[in-house]
C-alpha cells in the first residue's frame, strides 16, 4: 500500500469520477448524479423524521400535516432505497466501460510508446497487474465515496441544528474514522504484503503443514523450535495482537463525548421548557446516519488502490485526446518502390546505466537487397534491429525510411517492417488471426503465408482457437508455431507499405543445416523486389546475402557479401573458417 496518496483531497481528485469525466462523460453523470441522490436520503429521512414527531405533538396544528410529512417520510425512504441499490448496478456498468477504456489505453500506449521512454505507462500496466480489475475498484470506491457522503450529510445536519456542538460531533467522527482507516488498511496491507516481516511468518505456518517437513519436525521432535520461530517472526515488527491502537481508542471517546455534548445542548431550553422533540429526533437519526462513516471494509484498501492506480494514469497521460493526424502521416508516408532506402546517419545508444551499445553508426539498406547482420554475442546485433524497426529511438543520430523518421508519430503510420524473432508469440486465436492480427471482419490471408500453415489444424466451424487447455482449442508443436510466426511475418509484407522482412535469430533452435535451408528459403518468402535483413550468430545461413555487417566493439568493422570478406582474412573470416572446421571435425 506505500505510495497510496491518502488526504481526502487526494483520493477525491483521483477518484474514477474525476479520472473517467473526460473518456466517458455521460456515465460518469450517471453515477455522480445517483450517487448524490443516495448520499442525500438519509439526512433527509431524519429531516422528515423530525417534522413527523412535531408534527404528530398533541399542540399540534391539523392532521394534514401529518399525513404530508409520512408520504414524504415515505418517498424519501423509497428514493433512498432506489438510489443506494442503483448505486452498486450503475457504478458496475461504469467500471466495466472505464475498465474498458483504460485498458484499450493503455494498450495503445504500451505498444507504440519507444522502449526506454514509457516508465509511465510500465507503472500503469504495474499496478493493474498487481491489484484488483478496474470494475472492481470503480465499485468499491463509489461504495466508499457514498457511505462517507451520507455520514457528511448528516453531519451537516447536525451542525445546522447546533453549529459549534455539530461541528465537535462532525470533527471527532471524521477523525475516528480516518484513524479506523489507515489501521485496518495497513493490517490488510501485511495480509498482501510480499515484504519479509510478513513473508516469514507465512513460510513458517506453510512449511509446518507441509508433509516432508511436517514428517521431519516429529521425527526430530522439533514442533517446540517450530512454534518459537513461528512467534519470533510474527511479533518481529512489535505489532501486538490488538487490532485497536491506542489513538482509535481516544478517537472513540472523543465520539462518545462530543455526541453527549450534542444531545445535552439540544435537551437544553432557555425558557425551562421541555426539550423540542422534533429536534431531538432529527439529531438522533442524524447521528445514527453519522456512524456509518465507521463502515471499514475492503472498499478502503480497494479505493486506496483505485487512487494509486488513477494517479499513475494521470501521470501517463494515456487517457487524453491524442491528436488525429492520420491524414497528414499518411500523405507523408513513403510508397517503397526503387530507390527506396532506410538510413542509418550517425547513430549512438546505450541503455540506461550501461556502456555504450553504438557510437556514430551509419549505413543504408536499398530495397531489393538482401543484408546481414553477424558478430559475436553482445555485439549489438539485436539493438541494431530494435532501432531498425523504431522499438528503440537512437540517443543520438538519425534512423530515417525515405528520409522520414523511423517510429516517430512524424513518421510512418503503417509498419514498414516485417518481423519474425526467436522469442516470437503464441497468440490465443484462430489460425487466421494469429496469421493476421488483424481486428473486424476476417481478413484475406496471402497465399504465400497460407501455403506456410495448411494443415496445421482441421477445417472447422467456428475455426478452433490456437491455445492449450481451451475446450476446444488446438495445441501445435514448437515447428508448427514457427511456422505460424512465419506466415505472420511474410502476411505483413505489402507491395504498398511493407516490404522489408526483419529476421532476429528466428532460427536458434534449429540445427545449421535447417538454419541454412531457412534463410535461403527467406528470399523466396518475401518475394521479388523485397528487402531482408537478417541477424545470426551462426554464419552458414547468411553467406548468401548482398551484404554482410560485421559489428564489434559498437562498431561496423567489416562490410561487403561472403567472397570479398573471406579475401580479406579478417573476422568474418576467422569466424566462418571455425564454424565450417566445427562441423566439419
Amino acid at each position: 500500500m506505500s505510495g497510496t496518496p491518502r488526504t481526502w483531497a487526494d483520493r477525491l481528485r483521483l477518484t474514477p469520477l474525476a479520472v473517467g469525466f473526460r473518456p466517458l462523460p455521460a456515465w460518469t453523470l450517471c453515477t455522480g448524479a445517483v450517487l448524490l441522490v443516495a448520499a442525500a436520503a438519509p439526512a433527509a429521512s431524519a429531516w422528515c423524521t423530525g417534522l413527523l414527531v412535531g408534527s404528530a405533538l398533541p399542540d399540534a396544528t391539523g392532521t394534514g400535516a401529518v399525513a404530508h410529512v409520512v408520504a414524504a417520510l415515505v418517498a424519501v425512504f423509497l428514493v433512498g432505497q432506489l438510489a443506494t441499490l442503483s448505486v452498486a448496478a450503475v457504478s458496475d456498468l461504469y467500471g466495466g466501460a472505464l475498465e474498458r477504456v483504460l485498458e484499450a489505453a493503455v494498450i495503445e500506449a504500451a505498444v507504440t510508446a519507444p522502449e526506454g521512454a514509457d516508465a509511465p505507462v510500465r507503472a500503469v500496466v504495474d499496478t493493474l497487474r498487481d491489484t484488483v480489475p478496474v470494475r472492481q475498484l470503480v465499485v468499491a470506491t463509489c461504495q466508499h465515496l457514498l457511505t462517507r457522503a451520507q455520514a457528511v450529510a448528516a453531519g451537516c445536519l447536525l451542525v445546522v441544528l447546533a453549529p459549534l456542538p455539530g461541528l465537535l460531533v462532525v470533527a471527532s467522527f471524521l477523525l475516528c474514522a480516518l484513524l479506523l482507516e489507515s489501521d485496518y488498511d495497513r493490517e490488510q496491507g501485511k495480509a498482501y504484503s510480499v515484504a519479509d516481516s510478513t513473508r516469514r511468518p507465512r513460510y513458517l505456518l506453510s512449511l509446518a503443514f507441509a508433509p516432508a517437513a511436517a514428517r521431519e519436525i516429529k521425527v526430530f521432535g522439533a514442533a517446540d523450535w517450530a512454534v518459537e520461530r513461528y512467534h519470533e517472526a510474527a511479533t518481529a515488527d512489535g505489532d501486538g495482537p490488538t487490532r485497536t491502537s491506542w489513538p482509535v481508542r481516544g478517537a472513540y471517546a472523543a465520539v462518545l463525548l462530543s455526541a453527549l455534548v450534542l444531545l445535552t445542548v439540544l435537551t437544553r431550553q432557555p425558557a425551562g421548557g421541555p426539550p423540542d422533540a422534533g429536534r431531538l429526533a432529527v439529531c438522533v437519526s442524524a447521528l445514527t446516519a453519522l456512524t456509518g462513516v465507521f463502515a471499514v471494509t475492503m472498499n478502503v484498501v480497494h479505493s486506496g488502490r483505485a487512487v494509486l492506480l488513477f494517479a499513475h494514469v494521470r501521470a501517463s497521460g494515456v487517457l487524453r485526446p491524442r491528436p488525429d493526424r492520420a491524414t497528414d502521416r499518411d500523405r507523408a508516408r513513403p510508397v517503397p518502390g526503387e530507390g527506396s532506402v532506410v538510413r542509418f546517419e550517425q547513430v549512438s545508444f546505450r541503455y540506461p546505466g550501461g556502456e555504450p551499445v553504438f557510437e556514430d553508426l551509419t549505413f543504408e539498406v536499398r530495397l531489393g537487397r538482401s543484408l546481414a547482420v553477424v558478430g559475436l554475442n553482445g555485439a549489438g546485433k539485436s539493438t541494431l534491429v530494435r532501432l531498425l524497426t523504431g522499438v528503440l529511438p537512437p540517443d543520438r543520430g538519425t534512423v530515417t525510411y525515405d528520409g522520414l523518421p523511423v517510429g516517430s508519430p512524424e513518421g510512418l503510420r503503417r509498419p514498414a517492417f516485417a518481423f519474425l524473432g526467436q522469442h516470437f508469440v503464441r497468440y490465443p486465436a484462430t489460425l487466421d488471426r494469429n496469421v493476421t492480427l488483424a481486428p473486424g471482419a476476417p481478413v484475406t490471408v496471402r497465399e504465400a503465408a497460407r501455403e506456410l500453415v495448411a494443415g496445421l489444424v482441421p477445417a472447422a466451424a467456428p475455426p478452433p482457437l490456437l491455445a492449450k487447455g481451451v475446450r476446444g482449442g488446438v495445441d501445435l508443436s514448437g515447428g508448427q508455431w514457427q511456422r505460424v510466426a512465419t506466415a505472420r511475418a511474410v502476411q505483413a509484407l505489402d507491395p504498398e507499405h511493407c516490404r522489408i522482412l526483419v529476421l532476429d535469430e528466428p532460427t536458434a533452435a534449429l540445427d545449421a543445416q535447417a538454419e541454412a535451408e531457412f534463410f535461403g528459403e527467406a528470399g523466396e518468402l518475401a518475394g521479388p523486389g523485397n528487402t531482408t535483413v537478417m541477424v545470426s550468430h551462426r554464419l552458414s545461413g547468411v553467406k548468401d546475402a548482398n551484404e554482410i555487417l560485421v559489428l564489434d566493439g559498437g562498431r561496423i568493422r567489416e562490410r561487403g557479401d561472403h567472397a570479398s570478406l573471406m579475401r580479406q582474412r579478417g573476422r568474418y573470416a576467422d569466424m566462418f573458417t571455425a564454424q565450417a572446421r566445427r562441423y566439419d571435425d
